[in-house]
């Protein structure tokens, strides 16, 4: 799978490109780098309409590989070595998202399979917004 993260691209555009490979998850863009273990500051989270471009350490962007082998962190520490984003993933759990901090030794398809568990276990009538910030504990 191949993630473009391009400049002229918002927050929003490159979180739904995510989302579409792995439904039951989400990524969220924060201010401050993300700590091991620790959970983000829901403070510095960036707005879903901010430009890529201008949150950029290198000014053309581009690709990222990744499959469903690859880990949380692995994921995360890529996109921040590579680009500068401190990016941080969230799983499904009923009708929030959770992160991922206790379990970011899983890989990608790890999250994304115990995300639809949760889904299947509590199923929600409640239509879904991956973009909606306030859907997150």
């Amino acid at each position: 799978m191949k993630i473009n993260i391009l400049a002229n691209m918002t927050v929003q555009d490159l979180k739904k490109q995510f989302h579409g490979f792995f439904p039951y998850l989400k990524i969220e863009f924060f201010e401050t780098p993300y700590k091991v273990a620790t959970g983000s500051n829901k403070a510095s989270m960036i707005d879903n309409k901010e430009s890529i471009g201008a949150m950029l350490k290198s000014m053309d962007g581009g690709n990222v590989e990744l499959d469903s082998l690859t880990t949380v962190i692995s994921f995360e520490q890529l996109i921040n070595d590579r680009f500068g984003l401190h990016v941080q993933v969230f799983r499904k759990s009923g009708e929030l998202y959770i992160e991922t901090t206790k379990t970011d030794d899983w890989t990608l398809g790890q999250q994304n399979a115990e995300g639809k568990l949760s889904c299947e276990v509590h199923p929600h009538e409640a239509p879904e917004d991956m973009t909606d910030r306030d859907q997150w504990t």
